[in-house]
């Protein structure tokens, strides 16, 4: 064995050494790398966080990345929609309109103008005058009987015309034939003066006639005379038609995960007619019209969606549907439930508004925009209740109002202290209680004071001029002149009305009491009237009417007026006052007594019902007109016979009351004229009224166009309020996110790599 040498073993020595420092280094080096591994891995980790972060915080207000499935499909077939079958059907899986044939009927009114045949007026015939509007005329006037005899007969309701010429205002009363009458008569017209057609209904007839005697109380002039009748006609027709309108619905479509709507797609066939669809997400409460089939504006959020096809016809013909097809889209994220919450009202009447997702998504998408604001509320509610004072001297009542709730105390708010304004209202704090008393007759004045006290002395206690009795009075009266020792004074109750002659007295609103006491004839005629006038303008006169009457005279007077204010007067009461000792000394018996009108043209007396007042000896009577007028009686014929046996007279009955009601009845009596007895119409008159046949065509169209509960007028067409409600991410979002996820992958295949390296060269000097 050759030993080696010196320098060989020094430079093997080198080598070694060489070779495990070089070791030693890579060790060093492995152990630094590994041990700096873990801490690249985790900022490798850490920076993959920060993308995720930053992500996470742009889609905060938008919610998460939402991968959206495929479209899906789902058909409507025509069996499925719901309809109302008398407008539409379903046969051949078509669906269309239905034929419908009906028969209907309908109603015309058509007049029939009925002619004069004849008019004669106190023996003159004026038919050719009153035939046509020609300017020549029949001048009638209230003396004058006006018979006009149509060529039909007329009956309630049915109308005469009156074409007439200017004359004076007058009211034209319809009567019998060749008789005068007062109001209402057979009906009237209250012509104004003018020329021109007046229309007068025909009423209260008790069978129907064709002849009627015109009654005016002045001259008018009658130009053409006719008469119209209504009739009722009705027709029948039959008709075939499509319903103008008419609409299907499919139930609620709810697919599970919807994502959103996209469009729909219909199989159909127009032939000339119109096809609208529409839909609506809340079962039907609310529809919105679907233009060019295109549903992605629709709200997903519900879950579901239901369609409507409306069909709009002509009527000619019918548009068919066989098919409808919806298209949707699926999606595979949390929809939140945005539920608000029930948040207490605050005492400055805010409530904060705040909602809750009942899904938990834990994301914001969708939350309403009013969350974290205030809605208005009210923490409490006044309570004003009134309260009243009692009344006061001067008649009145003062009232306030407070609040029970006590609402302003606890808020302090102004729109809580607004009660209702402070009241009053007027009482009576005393009510006086006057009693009237007179004086008796003064023979030389011919008058009597009329008086009165409160008992109750309410005037001494307010001060108040409501409270202060009625001034007194001063009336006319008549002294009985035969029996000088007894002055007589024609009421012996308070009078009713002023008896002076020189002015009138006011009514009530708009009405005047005119009273003419003439002496000389022992007469009063009380007139109440529209129009003020003095009573010097009325006379009343002794006269003597020559008519052959068995009744005994007792006065006979003629009454005019100089004014002529006839047609203002509302009524006229009519007071006889006679001497009791001179009937008995003309053996008249006064129970017997009334007033009677003479009339001139048939030379006769026509009794007016009338009013004995024995104990102030008068007798009463209302009377429509200022005539001829006496007071007459019957002869006792024999001395010890009671004539006033068995059924009492209206005048017995009256005398029989006493005078304690007297001034009442007068009173009555001249604001109820009364018309004499034979112008009385029977309450039991004919209703003989056609019966109109009122059915109106059924035609059918708005009752079969739409189904019950439908209601046209705020469904499809009208204008609705389209509402987008979903999430959609813009692209320029979805294009950063891609750029976020490149950047992600790019790091992990960098770390990758340096851990793939350093344990590659690990590998390798090992």
């Amino acid at each position: 064995m050759i030993e080696k040498g010196k320098g060989e073993k020094c430079k093997e020595k080198r080598t070694r050494e060489k070779k495990a420092g070089k070791n030693e280094i890579w060790k060093k080096r492995t152990n630094m790398l590994r041990k700096h591994e873990g801490r690249v891995v985790m900022a490798a980790w850490v920076l993959l966080a920060f993308f995720l972060l930053a992500l996470q915080g742009r889609h905060g207000m938008t919610g998460f990345v939402v991968y959206e499935g495929g479209s899906k499909t789902h058909s409507f077939a025509v069996p499925e929609l719901s309809f109302n079958a008398t407008a539409m059907n379903s046969s051949a899986d078509e669906l269309k309109l239905n034929l419908i044939t009906e028969t209907g009927q309908y109603d015309t009114l058509e007049t029939e103008i009925i002619n004069v045949s004849s008019a004669i007026s106190n023996g003159y015939d004026k038919t050719e005058e009153i035939k046509r509007i020609d300017g020549n005329y029949a001048n009638i006037d209230k003396s004058r009987i006006f018979d006009v005899t149509f060529k039909s007969n007329l009956t309630d309701g049915d109308m005469i015309q009156f074409y007439l010429l200017n004359s004076d205002a007058i009211m034209i009363y319809l009567c019998n034939l060749s008789r005068r009458c007062w109001a209402p008569g057979y009906g009237g017209v209250n012509y104004d003066g003018g020329t021109g057609y007046y229309n007068m209904t025909v009423s209260n007839l008790e069978d129907e006639t064709n002849g009627f005697n015109i009654d005016p109380p002045k001259k008018v002039k009658f130009d053409h005379i006719r008469a119209i009748k209504e009739h009722n006609l009705t027709h029948y027709h039959n008709i075939s038609y499509y319903p103008l309108q008419a609409f299907a619905e499919t139930a609620d479509f709810m697919p599970d995960s919807l994502y959103a709507w996209q469009d729909i797609a219909a199989d159909e066939q127009l032939n000339g007619q119109v096809i609208e669809y529409y839909y609506s997400t809340d079962s039907g409460l609310t529809w919105d019209y679907i233009a060019g089939k295109d549903i992605s504006s629709a709200s997903a959020s519900s879950g579901k969606i239901r369609l409507r096809v409306l069909f709009t016809s002509d009527g000619a013909d019918t548009p068919i549907v066989k098919n409808i097809t919806i298209t949707y889209s699926e999606r595979s994220t949390c929809d939140p439930d945005w539920q608000p919450d029930d948040n207490l009202c605050r005492n400055d009447d805010s409530r904060p508004v705040t909602y809750t997702d009942a899904n938990s998504c834990n994301s914001s998408e969708n939350l309403p925009a009013d969350n974290g604001t205030y809605a208005y509320c009210d923490f409490c509610t006044p309570s004003w209740q009134d309260i009243n004072s009692s009344c006061l001297v001067e008649d009145m009542i003062n009232q306030y109002f407070n609040d029970a709730n006590d609402c302003y105390a606890q808020t302090g708010l102004s729109s809580d202290n607004n009660p209702p304004g402070n009241n009053t209202f007027s009482c009576d704090f005393c009510t006086p209680s006057s009693t009237g008393y007179n004086t008796t007759c003064d023979g030389q004045t011919q008058a009597f004071t009329s008086y009165y006290i409160d008992s109750n002395g309410c005037y001494d206690i307010t001060g108040l001029a409501s409270d202060i009795p009625p001034a007194n009075m001063t009336y006319d009266c008549i002294y009985d002149s035969i029996n000088t020792s007894n002055a007589t004074n024609p009421e012996n109750t308070t009078q009713p009305t002023n008896m002076t002659n020189a002015t009138s007295q006011e009514a009530g609103p708009g009405l005047f009491n005119v009273n003419k006491l003439d002496e000389n004839t022992g007469v009063m005629v009380m007139v109440e009237t529209t129009v003020d006038f003095t009573a010097s303008s009325i006379s009343i006169q002794n006269t003597e009417i020559d008519t052959s009457t068995a009744l005994f005279t007792v006065n006979e007077v003629n009454i005019t007026m100089d004014d002529s204010p006839e047609d203002n007067i509302t009524s006229i009461t009519l007071r006889f006052y006679y001497n009791e000792t001179s009937l008995n000394q003309s053996n008249v018996n006064e129970s017997t007594l009334a007033v009677y009108y003479y009339d001139e043209e048939y030379d006769e007396l026509q009794e007016i019902p009338s009013t004995i007042n024995s104990s102030g000896m008068y007798v009463e009577a209302d009377i429509n007109h200022l005539s001829m007028y006496g007071l007459y009686g019957l002869l006792n014929l024999d001395t010890d016979l009671d004539i006033t046996e068995g059924d009492s007279t209206p005048a017995q009955s009256q005398q029989e009351t006493g005078g304690d009601n007297e001034v009442g009845a007068a009173a009555e009596s001249q604001q109820d004229v009364q018309p004499p007895a034979e112008q009385a119409i029977s309450p039991e008159a004919s209703q003989a009224l056609q019966q109109e046949a009122a059915a109106e065509l059924e035609s059918g169209l708005d009752e079969l166009s739409l189904e019950p509960g439908y209601n046209s007028s705020e469904g499809i067409g009208s204008n609705q309020t389209f509402y987008k409600i979903g999430k959609t991410l813009s692209s320029g979002l979805k294009n950063k996110n891609n750029i976020a996820l490149s950047g992600i992958i790019l790091i992990m295949l960098v770390i990758t790599y340096v851990i793939v390296e350093m344990r590659a060269k690990r590998g390798n000097n090992l």
